[in-house]
């Protein structure tokens, strides 16, 4: 598992942790697996409906669903944090050849 990653959603500094992020990536030659979890409302980690995807790794503003179907993982609905979006992008994936 030293090759797990996921971005610190506590960071001080949000924006540069999304371009840590994307920097590990790239820097480790892509995405081998990706395990993300699909929401209520039809979102994949974090990235909600109608969300535009012109970023790469970056912070998202919450639906109102999103809020309550994770407030159960807070102390209260008020705690519940900005989400971190990822955008995929094949570049970012492993090329693999499988013979």
């Amino acid at each position: 598992m030293n090759h797990t990653f996921i971005p610190n959603g506590n960071a001080e500094d949000k924006q540069a942790e999304c371009e840590r992020y994307d920097v590990l990536i790239r820097e480790r030659g892509g995405i081998d697996l990706q395990i993300l979890g699909i929401g209520e409302n039809g979102h994949i980690g974090f990235n909600e409906p109608n969300e535009l995807l012109s970023a790469d790794t970056h912070q998202v503003k919450l639906d109102q669903a999103t809020i309550e179907a994770n407030s159960r993982f807070f102390s209260d609905r008020e705690s519940v944090p900005l989400g971190t979006a990822y955008k995929h992008d094949e570049k970012k994936q492993k090329k693999k050849t499988h013979r």
